[in-house]
C-alpha cells in the first residue's frame, strides 16, 4: 500500500490531477446521462398514468351513462309493451262493439223497412189535416212534410229518425191549438195575396189586419177557407183591440172577440 502511494505521488501534480479527472469521467459521466435519461422515463411514465387515469374515468363515466340508457330503455320496452297489450285490449273491444253495432244495424234496417210504409201513410194523413185545417202558416207547414216525405223516400233519412221528426211536428202542431200568438203572413184577399199580422186564438180562430186597416178573420165555408172582411164597426174596434193588447204581449185577461168559429163542425172520417 504504501509502495503504491509512493509510487503515485511520483507523478507530476497536473499529471496527477487529470489521470484522476480522467478516471471520474468514466464514472460520473454516464451516471449524469442516466439520470436524465430516468427523470424523463419518469415525466412519460406520469404523463401516461395521468392518461390511463383520465381515460379509466372516461370509461367509468360510459360505462354509467350506457348502464343508465340501458335501464331507460328497459323501461321504455316494459311501457311499450303494457301499451302494446292496452291496444289489443282495445282493438278486442272495438272488435266486439263493431260486431254489436252491425247486429243492432241489420235490425234497425230490418225494422226500418217495416216502419218505413207506417211513416209515409202518418204524413199524408198530416198534409189531410194541415190542409183542412185552419189556414195558419200553411204552405210552411206543408213544406216541412214535403221535406220529410222527400228524404224519406230518398233513403237519406232513417224511418226512425223521419218518425222523430214527424212526432216532433205533431207536438208543434198541439202547441198550436194551445197558444195564441201574432204573427205575419201571406193571405188571399179578393183575388190578391197581401202581407197582413195575423192573430192567431189556439187553431180555431184566425183574425187578420192589413197594412191599410183593413180587418178580418178566416172562415171556412163548404170545407174551403176565405178571408173576410168586417162591416161592423164594432167587431173591428174589438179585433183592432185584440191585435193592440197581443202587440203589447198582453195575452191573458177577458177580450170580447166576434164568432169566427165555423158555423158547422166537420168530422173527418
Amino acid at each position: 500500500m504504501r509502495t503504491f502511494l509512493f509510487g503515485f505521488w511520483q507523478f507530476p501534480r497536473k499529471r496527477v490531477v487529470s489521470n484522476i479527472l480522467f478516471f471520474l469521467s468514466f464514472f460520473i459521466l454516464p451516471s449524469l446521462v442516466f439520470a436524465d435519461e430516468f427523470t424523463d422515463m419518469a415525466i412519460k411514465l406520469i404523463a401516461l398514468r395521468d392518461e390511463v387515469e383520465t381515460l379509466s374515468a372516461k370509461l367509468d363515466e360510459n360505462k354509467s351513462r350506457t348502464s343508465d340508457r340501458l335501464r331507460s330503455l328497459a323501461r321504455q320496452k316494459a311501457d311499450l309493451e303494457s301499451r302494446i297489450q292496452r291496444e289489443k285490449l282495445r282493438i278486442k273491444q272495438l272488435d266486439q262493439t263493431m260486431k254489436s253495432q252491425r247486429e243492432r244495424l241489420a235490425s234497425t234496417e230490418e225494422m226500418g223497412e217495416r216502419l218505413a210504409p207506417v211513416v209515409f201513410q202518418a204524413i199524408d194523413r198530416l198534409k189531410e189535416v194541415v190542409n183542412g185545417g185552419m189556414p195558419f202558416q200553411r204552405r210552411e207547414r206543408l213544406h216541412e212534410l214535403d221535406d220529410l216525405q222527400a228524404k224519406l223516400s230518398a233513403g237519406t233519412m232513417a224511418p226512425s229518425k223521419a218518425l222523430a221528426r214527424l212526432w216532433a211536428f205533431v207536438e208543434d202542431e198541439l202547441r198550436l191549438t194551445r197558444e195564441c200568438g201574432l204573427y205575419r203572413q201571406t193571405i188571399t184577399l179578393d183575388g190578391q195575396d197581401v202581407l197582413a199580422d195575423v192573430a192567431r186564438v189556439g187553431m180555431v180562430m184566425l183574425f187578420f189586419k192589413t197594412a191599410d186597416e183593413r180587418i178580418g178573420m178566416a172562415v171556412k165555408q163548404n170545407r174551403k177557407w176565405t178571408y173576410s172582411l168586417f162591416d161592423d164597426p164594432e167587431n173591428i174596434d174589438r179585433v183592432r183591440s185584440f191585435f193592440d193588447s197581443l202587440k203589447k204581449q198582453i195575452r191573458q185577461g177577458y177580450f170580447r172577440l166576434p164568432n169566427a168559429l165555423p158555423k158547422t163542425v166537420e168530422v173527418a172520417p
